[in-house]
């Protein structure tokens, strides 16, 4: 299907197996989809100088995601991986189609389909013409969801004294990213949301998700006074290994059917495109090799961690539930990244363990998660199913990437086994 993506409403219409994306402002009649207005807005507002490349790299993510919301895997072959025809266009679009296969072979890795894209001019701007600008004074950006892992992250920014600046996606967590933003120090916080709109009911997978929110750490830190003083900015994406790598935990998961915000491949292949545009950022998970309930044993704000953790949402359905369900990965990664660490877990849960329900158990997350953890001690079935998709990163210690994945389902593997009944 080809989504082709406009900066004004002139020359093309809604037609069969084409969708057109307005960005940065609203659908200009029935049948287009739109993306990035708030954040178009929010840029303006906040007077930010951000550098070309950056403009055209978030129109990019703002087209990604629109994309990967409007075409439907359910009209594709297998109901599954989709080809999809990307048009995008940017301010200088030689630069950008000298590196579409770049662009091409890094969303393929992140959602598993089959990506053909192209750049062409714009007509639009994005931000302020005149010549009040404002550099906020942050040299590091961190992602904060709301969620456990990046709530660490935020808070062992702090303890080190960091100026950082806070960028979220704003959903229902929205007051939970408020709250960790202050609590952890962040010179600046900024909750913006690529506000996506699709014309039918859109496809639920969104595994090409992450690139917004890359998108808009990369329009933060390139709009920094150290940024523009010539300086690399430094992008924390905090998240523990083992979700990080989100090794298949039985046979039936191989694929695209984990999201990859983090993984080292993704990250290798983000960063090759981001140095090639000419964008000075260096992107980094500090807890690559982490459990989570090693970050949550080694937080250097322990005291504060117990005292908000419980406000963070792990769960991967918080969306249709509002709270968390208790029984998908992350929800099990996160109960036994409480139980390694022996802090106490003070969140609700929709489904628990125990309380004579079999809801529980039946779940086939939690089957998967009983089967692989399981195999947390057969290095040969680890290696087998992580290295496929280790092959084109770079700076990893495989190694370590594998023992991390080892001691992460080892604790998912101990949490199930002291609650069995």
């Amino acid at each position: 299907m080809r989504v082709e993506c406009f900066d004004s409403d002139i020359g093309s219409a809604a037609c069969e197996n084409m969708l057109p994306v307005r960005l940065f402002a609203q659908p200009p009649r029935d049948g287009w989809a739109s993306c990035g207005q708030n954040i178009a807005h929010r840029i303006s507002v906040e007077r930010l100088d951000v550098p070309t490349a950056a403009k055209d790299f978030l129109r990019l993510s703002m087209g990604v995601i629109a994309a990967d919301r409007g075409v439907l895997r359910t009209k594709s072959q297998n109901n599954w991986n989709r080809r999809i025809e990307l048009v995008v266009p940017v301010e200088d679009p030689t630069l950008w189609n000298n590196c579409a296969a770049k662009v091409e072979a890094m969303l393929q890795f992140l959602s598993g389909d089959l990506w053909s894209v192209q750049f062409k001019a714009t007509h639009g701007q994005i931000g302020r013409d005149d010549d009040k600008r404002r550099y906020p004074d942050s040299n590091e950006v961190s992602l904060l969801s709301g969620g456990a892992d990046s709530l660490v992250g935020a808070l062992d920014l702090a303890a080190r004294k960091a100026t950082w600046l806070a960028v979220s996606q704003t959903s229902s967590e929205t007051k939970v990213q408020r709250n960790f933003a202050e609590i952890a120090s962040a010179a600046e916080h900024f909750p913006w949301t690529h506000g996506v709109n699709i014309p039918y009911k859109a496809d639920g997978t969104e595994r090409a998700r992450s690139m917004g929110f890359f998108g808009l750490a990369v329009v933060a830190a390139t709009s920094t006074r150290a940024y523009h003083q010539q300086e690399s900015v430094r992008i924390h994406g905090s998240e523990n290994g083992l979700i990080s790598l989100n090794p298949p935990l039985t046979d039936a998961r191989i694929g695209s059917a984990s999201t990859r915000t983090t993984h080292p491949a993704f990250i290798t292949q983000l960063q090759d495109l981001l140095h090639s545009v000419g964008l000075n950022v260096e992107l980094k998970n500090e807890y690559q090799y982490k459990t989570k309930g090693e970050m949550f044993s080694e937080c250097l704000s322990p005291k504060l961690l117990r005292s908000v953790v419980q406000d963070s949402m792990s769960c991967g359905k918080s969306g249709r539930i509002n709270m968390h369900c208790g029984r998908c990965v992350p929800c099990i990664i996160r109960r036994s990244a409480f139980h390694a660490s022996g802090i106490q877990d003070l969140t609700k849960y929709q489904n628990n363990p125990t309380g004579g329900s079999s809801d529980f158990w039946e779940s086939d997350d939690v089957r998967c998660a009983v089967l692989g953890s399981g195999r947390y001690s057969d290095t040969a079935w680890l290696k087998c199913s992580m290295m496929p998709s280790l092959a084109k990163a770079d700076g990893i210690d495989r190694a370590a990437l594998i023992d991390v994945a080892s001691r992460g389902l080892r604790e998912v593997h101990n949490y199930l086994s002291s609650v069995y009944p």
